[in-house]
């Protein structure tokens, strides 16, 4: 599932980061997922069409929130058109204007087009809790062009073995390495709030 680049949720809080080094137009898919307050999560797929002979990428966006609530729609709209770059700049820029200075820097003579937002509506989560596995496996079938499994109603039952294969493939196919010093000493001090905190 090679040619696509994944965005931390924590952009669109802390800022764009520094401009891959990577053409635009050599990429599938662009992903950046968004989190509310802490409590759901959408994502924001961008699939890119490089039309070399026309000198041309087209820009399609597809934003999928598995409980279609407008509220989080325009939460994620803002994502997409704008918001602060940083704490002590009033300057705004969100998703596309990143894609746009991302092309820009390394491509001069290829035109980039944008398509207007298509919102994915099915499925719909089942549950509460479960718009991380649906934003997973949304996810997925946009990646490996599975778009069939879009368009089905998916069951709590469904979504239980869907975190069941996911934790066996995470288990799987994770590589263990060992953390530095540092990073042990944060653990240690987050757990100790934590157990506070209980």
């Amino acid at each position: 599932m090679g040619n696509c680049v994944g965005l931390s949720s924590l952009y669109w809080n802390v800022g764009w980061p520094k401009l891959p080094k990577i053409l635009l137009a050599d990429l599938k898919f662009v992903i950046h997922t968004v989190n509310f307050t802490a409590t759901h999560w959408g994502v924001i797929i961008v699939q890119l069409h490089n039309f070399k002979k026309l000198k041309k990428l087209r820009v399609h966006v597809y934003m999928y929130e598995p409980l279609k609530n407008d509220d989080y729609h325009e939460g994620m709209e803002e994502v997409w058109k704008g918001i602060f770059k940083d704490g002590g700049n009033k300057e705004r820029e969100g998703l596309r204007n990143f894609l746009v200075r991302w092309h820009i820097a390394y491509t001069s003579d290829t035109e980039l087009s944008f398509d207007p937002i298509d919102w994915v509506e099915v499925p719909q989560q089942p549950g509460l809790s479960s718009c991380g596995v649906m934003v997973v496996a949304q996810l997925y079938n946009f990646v490996t062009g599975n778009f069939d499994r879009q368009h089905c109603q998916v069951t709590k039952t469904a979504v239980k073995v869907m975190r069941l294969r996911m934790l066996w493939i995470i288990m799987c196919y994770s590589q263990e390495r060992s953390i530095s010093p540092d990073d042990t000493a944060s653990v240690d001090k987050i757990q100790q709030q934590l157990l506070k905190q209980l």
